[in-house]
C-alpha cells in the first residue's frame, strides 16, 4: 500500500485505498468488543454484529455464520444499531473504545 499511495488518509477521492487498508479480523472485533462490553451481553452481540458487517471486510455470509444468525439478521443489525448510537450517549463512547481499540477510522 505505502508503494503506491504512501501515507495518503482514507478519503473519498482514492475509493480503492480501502480495500487496500488492513482490516481488523472478526475474532478481533468479537475480542474488543467483549472486553468493552463485559456486563451487557446482549448490547456486546449487537454492537458484535454491526461492527464485524461495518469493518472486518469480510462477506455478509461469514458474519451471519460467526453469529450463527441468517444474513437478513445481520444487515438488520447494521441498519438498526446506528440509529441506537445516535440516541445513546454511553454507546457512542463503548463504541469509540472499541474501534480505538481496533485502529478503525472512518471516512
Amino acid at each position: 500500500m505505502e508503494t503506491h499511495v504512501g501515507k495518503r488518509e482514507l478519503s473519498r477521492d482514492l475509493p480503492a485505498l480501502r480495500q487496500l487498508t488492513i482490516r481488523p479480523t472478526l475474532e478481533a472485533i468479537i475480542t474488543a468488543v467483549n472486553t468493552v462490553f463485559r456486563s451487557d451481553k446482549k448490547m456486546a452481540r449487537q454492537a458484535g454484529m454491526y461492527l464485524c458487517h461495518r469493518y472486518s471486510g469480510k462477506l455478509l455470509r461469514e458474519v451471519s455464520n460467526l453469529f450463527k444468525v441468517s444474513e437478513s439478521a445481520i444487515t438488520e443489525a447494521a441498519r438498526t444499531f446506528p440509529l441506537k448510537i445516535k440516541t445513546n450517549k454511553k454507546l457512542v463512547e463503548e463504541i469509540k473504545r472499541v474501534k480505538s481499540t481496533l485502529n478503525i477510522c472512518d471516512l
